[in-house]
């Protein structure tokens, strides 16, 4: 966003952004079990993300439901290693990293993902005025 002009710019790209269709989350790529993931989803992600995965714009929390696995698992390992959210000014990136942690084993991380593929995308409302 720095680089675009001014607040105009950046508002039009975010409208552009907001009318492009939902893609469909690529489920093709998940092995573990979407039951298991469900319980881990609400004890670790719901509060932020939102109950259908559909984010929380309040919080700054982005949509989850229909997005790729690949990107999700890929993201999830950027925030446990460090990549992401390592940065002191980061606060909502040190957020994540923190709760990344909380979910423990791969094994849970593949159950939330699996979970999180069955959820229908939706984007979330902005709240009211």
């Amino acid at each position: 966003a720095d680089l675009l002009p001014d607040n105009a710019a950046i508002d039009a790209l975010a409208q552009w952004l907001a009318a492009l269709p939902v893609p469909e989350a690529d489920a093709g790529e998940v092995g573990g079990d979407a039951e298991r993931g469900a319980a881990v989803y609400a004890g670790n992600c719901i509060a932020c993300h939102g109950a259908a995965g559909e984010g929380n714009i309040a919080l700054k929390a982005p949509r989850l439901a229909g997005l790729d696995t690949a990107y999700l698992r890929r993201q999830f390992g950027n925030f446990l290693s460090g990549v992401r959210g390592a940065n002191p000014r980061d606060r909502l990136g040190r957020q994540m990293a923190s709760m990344a942690v909380a979910v423990e084993g791969e094994d849970a991380v593949e159950d939330v993902l699996a979970y999180i593929a069955t959820l229908p995308a939706q984007v979330a409302q902005a709240p009211a005025p």
